[in-house]
């Protein structure tokens, strides 16, 4: 059992209850149990960064978390919405990605598109959206390309099948590029399935841009016309610089 002087005399033994108080304990297989981490003096690290290593010898310190991983920033359910907006897209993040599961149009047999925003989302694209889509019927192994840019769309579109109610709903993934420079052409690429209100699976692979170089700052989804509602679950990652 190890003793330790204490003031005034006397020894400091495991069964003790004394207080010390800016004593330095030194020597080999020394270990103190059962204490809070309230109770231990250390100095915190900024909002966002973590307790790292140094090296053999040295103490750790807080650093920047690393960086090079997708985290989620919000998550959203539509029911019967007339659009999911996903506002303050910033260099924070080098990349955006969506996954959207179960989005359908209600009621009405109309398209998922995208419209994106320099302002924030006060105001939307309407045109400049040029696009290209491949698809593939499952049931009937065929493909079909096309080119739908280059013609002033005022939207980008995600499909052109048009699910209408739960089961008959497109799932997939939207990449968002290039968003942060007003140089830029903001440009995006992804991959969906969906199965149509006749019961027909498909999917798509589409890719597109801005054609117009102008950094933006939010994404929205509705119905291709903007006057059927929507439902369905969208998530916003955000990729961080390594």
């Amino acid at each position: 059992m190890g003793i330790f002087s204490k003031p005034g005399g006397g020894g400091v033994t495991a069964d003790s209850t004394d207080t010390l108080t800016n004593k330095t304990i030194d020597g080999d297989d020394n270990t103190i149990q059962d204490v809070a981490e309230s109770s231990l003096k250390t100095a915190s690290g900024a909002s966002g960064t973590v307790l790292t290593s140094n090296g053999a010898g040295v103490a750790p310190t807080y650093q920047a978390a690393g960086g090079g991983a997708w985290s989620l920033i919000t998550s959203t359910t539509a029911s019967a919405a007339a659009s999911v907006d996903f506002t303050g897209l910033s260099s924070t993040y080098m990349a955006y990605r969506i996954v959207y599961n179960n989005v359908f149009t209600d009621g009405v047999k109309r398209a998922i598109s995208i419209r994106l925003s320099t302002d924030n989302g006060s105001t939307w694209l309407t045109t400049g959206y040029e696009q290209y889509i491949e698809r593939v019927d499952i049931d009937a192994a065929s493909v079909t390309k096309n080119d739908i840019g280059g013609n002033g769309l005022a939207y980008g579109l995600l499909t052109n099948t048009k699910p209408s109610a739960t089961g008959n709903s497109v799932n997939g993934v939207l990449n968002l590029l290039a968003h942060d420079v007003a140089a830029n052409h903001t440009s995006w690429f992804g991959d969906c399935i969906i199965k149509d209100e006749s019961g027909n699976r498909f999917t798509y692979e589409q890719r597109g841009l801005n054609t117009s170089a102008s950094a933006v700052d939010a994404i929205q989804f509705r119905s291709d016309n903007g006057a059927v509602n929507i439902s369905g679950t969208f998530r916003l990652y955000g990729l961080t610089a390594s």
